[in-house]
């Protein structure tokens, strides 16, 4: 009689990660139930921009909803960047603490960018229209980032030691981000045709030098 050894998976029992997507969850079954018709609009998104015409018409990027879908979020992207440098950097130690300086770091970018963004509003009286483009960017950032939470999970608990499912899932969450920047552009092409000098400033300062740092800085 043959006998056939099994062999068992080691599962990664740390504590404040399995804490951290529990909580992620509970969160968004949260904001699933408070926002009901809110939340529809947002995971039909990539279909259909019902989320802007009907839900998100006050364009108001400090709603609960927004707000609790951003930390959500901003969490998934968090562990998905550190999984990342895990990848990159055979040094790079996957932990709590790691992984909390990795979200302020992230915390410390967008909440810097978004508030600069607000402050040109100001300055140029631009604000109505600043803070539609920021809520645009806001809401396509919080389903990207949702995106990455899921892969996360299952390059945690399924594809342990794959990096490919982590890169092709970068790139297609920058393509992803792209195409948001290209429907955000497209909503305002008249005032950025009437100052196309000033938004190509913008571009080079806020959207693409930016992202080079956070590039040169990871690698």
């Amino acid at each position: 009689m043959q006998i056939i050894e099994h062999t068992t998976r080691e599962f990664s029992s740390d504590t404040w990660l399995i804490s951290v997507i529990v909580g992620c969850f509970v969160l968004l079954a949260i904001a699933a139930y408070a926002f009901q018709e809110s939340f529809r609009s947002f995971v039909q998104l990539p279909l259909s921009n019902r989320y802007f015409i009907v839900a998100g018409k006050q364009k108001n990027s400090s709603h609960p909803f927004t707000l609790i879908l951003y930390a959500i979020g901003l969490t998934g992207l968090a562990l998905f960047v550190s999984l990342l440098l895990g990848s990159f950097k055979p040094d790079f130690s996957f932990s709590a603490m790691s992984f909390l300086q990795v979200l302020a770091a992230l915390f410390g970018f967008f909440g810097v960018k978004f508030l600069i963004e607000r402050l040109l509003g100001i300055v140029f009286k631009l604000e109505t229209t600043i803070n539609g483009y920021v809520f645009e960017k806001l809401t396509f950032l919080n389903l990207i980032s949702l995106g990455l939470l899921g892969v996360s999970v299952i390059c945690v608990y399924g594809f342990e030691g794959n990096p490919w499912v982590l890169y092709v899932s970068s790139a297609l969450a920058a393509t992803a981000y792209l195409i948001g920047l290209i429907y955000s552009y497209k909503n305002n092409e008249k005032l950025i045709f009437g100052n196309f000098f000033y938004f190509i400033l913008y571009l080079c300062a806020l959207e693409i030098s930016p992202f080079i740092l956070v590039y040169k800085a990871l690698s």
